[in-house]
């Protein structure tokens, strides 16, 4: 039995965005050293949010010569049958996220046809935003008295685009 050099409770938190940080941060540490040959996860949802994600960390663990190993699932890259079993729990991951999408799209235009799905209202006032501009205000002025971003400044003064038919 190989010896724990180190140990990460939880690396990725909820939301994709943190997780993808804090996993390539925990990654690059263990790899840059080389102390390891084997990182174990509890789960591969844990190490990544997408397939994309999940390849480029496995190309990246095997370039360096390092085994992955998840402990509630039967995957071990060392093997034939993980590496096989890690790329059709991948697949159907997909497969769900974009069934959920499909879906949730659904459900969204059904709403919109019986008129309860109106969507966010608008936040921003196009002729506020004008009216500062008419006054000699530049976008970042604006955009620090509304106090918005710069972008939905420039959003707001561009003119709409007209519909194709």
């Amino acid at each position: 039995m190989m010896p724990i050099i180190s140990s990460v409770e939880s690396v990725a938190p909820k939301g994709p965005s943190r997780a993808s940080v804090q996993v390539r941060r925990v990654l690059e540490h263990v790899l840059m050293r080389l102390l390891f040959v084997l990182v174990v996860v509890t789960r591969i949802d844990r190490l990544a949010r997408s397939i994309a994600d999940l390849s480029g960390i496995v190309a990246e663990v095997k370039e360096k010569g390092v085994t992955l190993r998840a402990i509630e699932q039967p995957i071990d890259t060392g093997s034939a049958a993980g590496r096989a079993f890690l790329q059709m729990l991948g697949v159907f991951a997909e497969f769900e996220t974009n069934i959920r999408k499909e879906r949730q799209m659904e459900g969204i235009r059904a709403a919109q046809a019986k008129g309860v799905y109106k969507g966010r209202p608008p936040s921003i006032e196009p002729a506020a935003v004008a009216a500062l501009q008419a006054e000699g205000l530049g976008p970042t002025e604006i955009a620090a008295k509304l106090k918005i971003s710069r972008a939905s400044v420039y959003r707001a003064l561009s003119p709409a685009p007209s519909p194709t038919a």
